[in-house]
């Protein structure tokens, strides 16, 4: 749970049970903002690796680094693994639910 200090703390998923310390929060913060950078710069290959961690692990940040990382892996070419994690993401009660199901159709 984001605290009054960490003004740009994302708001955890409904689905998101995080155990994750204060310390760690602010490494998932930095990651995700930095991936997020990354890939406005088109540099995906970089932001991947950045992402997956914060997919695979319970974070407050692990919704939206799905949808993140799905997206660089389009834009990488690894079709398979963004058709993947844009399956998980549509089928979650999110944001970009909707976004994930309309490239799926593409």
């Amino acid at each position: 749970m984001p605290c009054s200090a960490c003004p740009f703390m994302v708001v955890p998923h409904a689905a998101s049970t995080s155990v994750r310390s204060h310390a760690d929060g602010w490494q998932d913060a930095v990651a995700f903002y930095q991936a997020n950078a990354l890939l406005a710069l088109d540099s995906s290959g970089v932001a991947i690796p950045l992402l997956q961690p914060l997919v695979d692990q319970e974070s407050a940040y692990r919704y939206q680094s799905q949808w993140y990382l799905a997206l660089a892996y389009l834009d990488a070419g690894q079709l398979v693994a963004a058709r993947d994690l844009l399956a998980l993401v549509r089928e979650q009660d999110g944001v970009y639910q909707q976004q994930a199901k309309e490239i799926l159709k593409s």
